[in-house]
């Protein structure tokens, strides 16, 4: 408290952090954007891809996510085939 910490439940429903050749695939996240803290695509997403290379991403759907629904930053040869988000912010 003495340092202005803050608490919250705003995080990315999957990460992908300092990895290669990752698939994700054929799978849904229901989430609940209404009960859940805004989270910035830069920082998080629904599916969050950071520092990696060589990463698919197919059949995914995201309903609801309070922030981006698919996010990457700081990568190489990202692809998302077949994705679908909706209900975002």
């Amino acid at each position: 408290m003495s340092l202005n910490g803050i608490v919250t439940n705003g995080c990315s429903i999957i990460e992908a952090v300092g990895v290669e050749n990752v698939k994700i695939a054929d799978l849904v996240v229901e989430a609940n954007k209404e009960t859940n803290d805004y989270i910035n695509g830069c920082r998080g997403g629904g599916i969050y891809i950071h520092k990696s290379k060589n990463c698919l991403v197919e059949n995914v759907k995201i309903n609801e996510f309070n922030g981006d629904s698919f996010s990457w930053q700081i990568t190489e040869m990202i692809t998302l085939k077949g994705c679908e988000a909706s209900n975002g912010n």
